[in-house]
């Protein structure tokens, strides 16, 4: 049975993103989504925090028009659900909800 609220959408996008290991030194990792909704996405990454661990990351969004400035950047904090590092494209399912630099600036009262 399908347990997913959200359609995923297939989109290879870079993405950069970091954590904490067990040893509480911050991490770095980046990658290309597999796929990606409102509150989740698969990373293809062999840079894979631990199932469970908290996360922050930012995925890249290109630019509609080439001469315009760069494209928009999603941002989101969550929790890695899934590893899967045996597989020929290892990467891994994180649980998060994504938001854009200028919705956080509205919410803030900048916008």
């Amino acid at each position: 049975m399908e347990r997913r609220n959200f359609v995923r959408y297939s989109l290879r996008l870079p993405t950069v993103f970091k954590w904490v290991d067990l040893l509480g030194e911050q991490q770095l990792g980046a990658g290309f989504t597999r796929d990606i909704s409102p509150e989740g996405a698969f990373i293809f990454s062999s840079d894979a925090p631990a199932e469970g661990a908290e996360f922050s990351m930012e995925i890249l969004l290109p630019s509609l028009d080439e001469l315009s400035a760069p494209g928009l950047r999603l941002q989101a904090k969550g929790r890695v659900i899934r590893v899967e590092l045996e597989n020929q494209d290892p990467g891994f399912a994180v649980s998060g909800r994504f938001s854009s630099p200028s919705d956080q600036n509205a919410a803030m009262g900048e916008g």
